[in-house]
């Protein structure tokens, strides 16, 4: 095989692997996963068989069910989706405690309403901090 074609090959390995497996606590992250490990399989199989020839793209055929699937899933995964249990856990707690902070604004916001100061507002007029 030509040289670009296993490093093209190992980066779709590791994307694949990768992205299911930082996800794993979620059903869709495993089906994903399930339908890689068995198209690798299958391409294994084949590449073995006939080597680098166009039957390989018979492996793609488990992701044809997947893709609806995973379409219909998303309105069941978009709200959590890319939140890990430790965020969760985080912005549990500030909502518990009053309070919420927002990185694009850079504001920390308390019930009794006073600002926090933040490295954003400690800078004078020409941009340098203050002291």
């Amino acid at each position: 095989m030509p040289m670009p074609w296993p490093l093209w090959i190992g980066l779709l390995v590791v994307v694949n692997i990768a992205g299911p497996i930082y996800f794993f606590e979620a059903l869709e992250a495993k089906v994903v996963l399930a339908a890689f490990l068995a198209s690798a399989a299958s391409m294994t199989a084949i590449f073995a068989a006939k080597g680098f020839v166009r039957l390989l793209g018979i492996g793609h055929i488990f992701w044809i069910p997947m893709v609806p699937w995973l379409w219909t899933r998303l309105d069941q995964v978009g709200a959590g989706l890319g939140r890990n249990s430790s965020i969760r856990r985080r912005i549990s707690r500030n909502k518990s405690r009053g309070t919420a902070t927002s990185a694009i604004w850079k504001v920390t916001y308390r019930p009794c309403g006073r600002q926090l100061p933040t490295p954003a507002s400690r800078t004078s007029g020409n941009g340098t901090k203050r002291r």
